[in-house]
């Protein structure tokens, strides 16, 4: 009468182990899958980089009106559309002015003279530009500059 006592039988404790196993790889594919996800989308926006080819063919500066000055930019045959470009001007000592936003695509294989930029600076001698793609949060995904000295 006082022996009886029931314990789990082999087979719910195996099933209640499988279970277990179940929902430990279940939380582990979660954290995985987002690492993996995290780290290809910043793969995805180097390739993109990669395939852009956009710089600055000529800069005429007029350093009497606050240093205003148009810059002509020419895109290379391939990737894919850009979100604009982003050009940062130098003088002659390597010290930058302000970073210059300009929104829109440039097609493949065009040459675009963009007027009135400000290079932030009394002579500039150089300018880096850089396309820039935005990702799905809107924050611009710049890519490597290209320089263009005179």
């Amino acid at each position: 009468m006082f022996n009886q006592k029931r314990g789990l039988s082999t087979v719910v404790t195996t099933l209640i182990i499988i279970l277990l196993v179940l929902v430990a790889i279940g939380i582990i594919w979660i954290v995985v899958k987002s690492v993996i996800e995290t780290g290809s989308k910043s793969v995805d926006y180097a390739v993109k980089c990669l395939n852009v080819d956009v710089r600055a063919t000529s800069v005429a500066c007029d350093t009497s009106a606050s240093a205003i000055c148009n810059v002509t930019v020419s895109r290379k045959a391939g990737g894919d559309a850009i979100s604009g470009i982003k050009m940062v001007f130098y003088n002659s000592s390597g010290i930058s002015g302000a970073m210059n936003t300009i929104v829109g695509n440039i097609n493949t294989v065009e040459t675009k003279t963009i007027y009135s930029v400000n290079s932030n600076m009394g002579t500039p001698k150089k300018v880096d530009v850089s396309a820039y793609f935005n990702d799905d949060a809107g924050n611009p995904q710049v890519c490597t500059p290209n320089s263009f000295s005179w």
